[in-house]
């Protein structure tokens, strides 16, 4: 089921803002609610990528800042940024990814802004142009006016004109009086050294950086977008992200060392990633000592999430794992968690989870410390 783009209950129009607790159309100055199931179809839509620490981060940005609009920013030496998203320890590929995952996702809406060329090899946006004859092919070229002569039709550059302070004729010798009358001027005009030939338009030739060398039809031209946060998403982005500080703080405490998100090689080879993970020591050796994944999810947890989780577990070797949902977790995936010892917090407040989940940790963290381990 796809979420339908917000729209005026009076009107029908979609330019429609926050207002107080709902919303404004632009048009015709009704206010009014949206159905709650938009919400629910939203958070349903999304709650697969919240694993993802690169949404996360962007979500979680867009909620500290109350961002509207995400506006792009290309330099020559950068390519495409996205200031008001800097410094949240992305690259830019995972940054212009997300904002796409999230503009299909209806988060936003997505405006073309304005466009760049790439070179089709490497994607390379740093092009210099050369200019070639396209007559003889050479790049020895110069540019400059041209006069030409109407009595006699002789057309040359400028300076082969001047002649002591006049403009003579180099060919018929006759003195050039009046613009309009006996010669004309036409500016930026090409002249090829090679051949004399003279070229109002040289042909183009195209350098990246990497010195792949390209025509103007094999250009690739990409379009660079400017990011609005649609009206119905910003109740739902409250939803989906947490402030993962208070964990990560309490577990310094504790004597651990975290990372967020974690990414950990597997037996297999597989990378896998947790939301968060804790060290016992500082040069993060081997699999975390601790692994918490969080999840918010909008309907009951099944058993295949644990089945999941614990296939990660086994192939990472991690000991101590901590699942913290928002839903109800069914009796089945009750029971697998109690089964593969993974520590199950539940609660819709999302505040309160933080408060379990570091409970949790605590715990854990005095046992490894009892144990010797620690």
């Amino acid at each position: 089921m796809s979420a339908k783009p917000a729209k005026c209950s009076k009107c029908g129009g979609s330019n429609i803002i926050r207002y107080m607790d709902g919303y404004k159309c632009m048009d015709c100055n009704h206010t009014f609610t949206l159905p709650q199931h938009s919400k629910d179809v939203m958070i349903g839509k999304v709650e697969a990528y919240i694993g993802r620490s690169s949404i996360q981060k962007i979500l979680a940005r867009i909620r500290d800042r109350s961002i509207e609009v995400i506006e792009p920013k290309f330099t020559y030496g950068e390519g495409v940024e996205y200031p008001l998203l800097q410094g949240i320890d992305l690259s830019r590929e995972e940054v212009e990814l997300a904002l796409e995952e999230l503009s299909g996702l209806e988060i936003f809406m997505r405006e073309a802004s304005s466009n760049i060329v790439l070179c089709p090899t490497c994607s390379s946006h740093k092009l210099s142009v050369q200019l070639l004859c396209p007559t003889c092919g050479s790049y020895n070229l110069e540019k400059g006016h041209v006069l030409e002569h109407l009595l006699c039709g002789y057309m040359g550059f400028e300076e082969d004109f001047s002649r002591d302070g006049r403009l003579i004729c180099p060919k018929c010798r006759k003195p050039l009086k009046a613009l309009g009358v006996d010669y004309k001027r036409q500016g930026n005009v090409y002249r090829c050294i090679d051949c004399k030939s003279l070229q109002p338009l040289p042909d183009r030739r195209y350098v990246c950086e990497n010195n792949h060398v390209l025509e103007e039809e094999e250009m690739i031209l990409k379009k660079i977008y400017r990011y609005k946060v649609s009206p119905t998403a910003r109740n739902v982005i409250e939803v989906l992200t947490l402030d993962l500080r208070p964990v990560l703080i309490e577990g310094i405490k504790l004597g651990l060392y975290p990372r967020h998100p974690a990414i950990v090689k597997g037996k297999s080879g597989v990378k896998h990633e947790f939301s968060i993970g804790f060290w016992k020591d500082a040069k993060y050796i081997g699999s975390p000592d601790v692994a918490i994944e969080i999840r918010i999810h909008d309907e009951e947890i099944d058993e295949i999430m644990v089945l999941v989780l614990y296939a990660k577990i086994i192939d990472v070797g991690v000991k101590n794992v901590i699942l913290a949902v928002s839903r109800e977790v069914n009796g089945e995936a009750r029971k697998l968690a109690g089964t593969y010892g993974i520590k199950l917090v539940e609660s819709r407040d999302l505040n309160e989870l933080i408060e379990r989940i570091k409970k949790e940790l605590k715990d854990i963290a005095t046992i490894l410390k009892a144990s010797g381990t620690s």
